[in-house]
């Protein structure tokens, strides 16, 4: 383990002068006159060197209880774990903002899921789909949920998963493009085409009105 630096001691609170964290520490020449920045004290350093100890001693504890779990599992676990460790790595906030649908709905999120990855084998792509606007995803998601207002229990026939799924994750793939093309004009990502009526097209160059009277 590395030493302490004066600025990693800025981590904790001075218990020599109360320097809050990422404070300096400081000290008054004079009674009743200003205080001056000075180098940490050295019980800060020694503070600052025991919860870093600390912090080592939780990290091999999680790292071995990590490692416990993937003997346990079999070769698709070990690729998701390394999977969610990476993206845990590289986007903390993002990630655990992520789990969140798994902890609120777990059975949904893992059809979900299930969904997506029929989908991604199946266009061959990862994601929202280059070829498809979000007007796009928006008019799939109306599809499958017209058929779920209707019965909500009837699954779909290629994936076997509910339509209410098939909804719920064409709208998500909808707002992925939406919030990751922020910089893209607006007709490449939503669409640029109307119908005869002047509204969004929805299938077949109608919207999803003139389409609807058509059908009856």
């Amino acid at each position: 383990m590395s030493d302490v630096l004066s600025a990693d001691a800025l981590a904790v609170e001075c218990p020599t002068c109360s320097a809050k964290v990422r404070a300096a520490c400081y000290y008054q020449p004079q009674a009743g006159g200003p205080y001056w920045p000075r180098d940490p004290h050295p019980e800060r350093v020694a503070a600052a060197r025991a919860a870093l100890l600390e912090t080592s001693k939780r990290s091999e504890s999680a790292w071995l209880e990590l490692a416990e779990i993937w003997r346990g599992l079999d070769a698709r676990g070990q690729a998701a774990l390394s999977l969610i460790a990476g993206r845990l790595a590289a986007k903390p906030a993002q990630t655990i903002d992520q789990l969140g649908t798994i902890t609120n709905c777990p059975l949904a999120a893992a059809a979900g899921g299930r969904v997506l990855q029929h989908g991604a084998r199946d266009r061959g792509c990862v994601g929202p789909s280059p070829d498809q606007t979000v007007m796009d995803h928006l008019h799939h998601a109306m599809d499958h949920l017209q058929v779920a207002m209707v019965r909500p229990e009837e699954r779909d026939d290629a994936t076997g998963e509910l339509h209410l799924i098939h909804a719920a994750q064409r709208a998500g793939l909808a707002a992925e493009l939406l919030m990751s093309s922020a910089n893209v004009p607006r007709s490449t990502v939503v669409t640029g085409a109307t119908c005869g009526c002047g509204a969004q097209v929805w299938k077949h160059g109608r919207c999803m009105a003139c389409a609807s009277r058509e059908a009856e």
